[in-house]
């Protein structure tokens, strides 16, 4: 699958990146959600799912899932976050999150819900 990956946390998207290309993806990051829907919006048709991190400067993860959803495309969502709080049950039917993390997290749990995403 090919993934955009959002996360100002270099540390932390470097790590993701690379775990997921050792998992066999294609991923394309970028450092917040203003990067990451200038990314998408060039070719949204390449991408199968997005991973992102909620609070994030310039323009947040949510904000990027919305102009995403706005423009009709409904590819598959993981949200990781410090910020629970901020994500309820109607945004994630909403922005078609399929997965919440909250940080830290296991790397090995993202691999488990992507491969049950591939299988569907």
């Amino acid at each position: 699958m090919k993934i955009l990956l959002v996360d100002d946390e270099k540390f932390l998207r470097d790590m993701m990146s690379r775990f997921l290309v050792k998992q066999g993806h294609s991923v394309v990051m970028a450092e917040n959600g203003k990067e990451g829907w200038e990314i998408f919006n060039r070719s949204p048709a390449e991408f199968h799912a997005i991973i992102t991190d909620l609070k994030m400067p310039v323009m947040d993860g949510l904000e990027m899932l919305r102009l995403i959803r706005e423009k009709g495309y409904d590819l598959p969502a993981v949200v990781i976050t410090g910020h629970l709080e901020m994500v309820g049950t109607h945004t994630m039917t909403e922005l078609n999150i399929l997965e919440l993390f909250s940080k830290p997290f296991m790397l090995t749990e993202l691999g488990t819900v992507l491969t049950k995403l591939e299988q569907t």
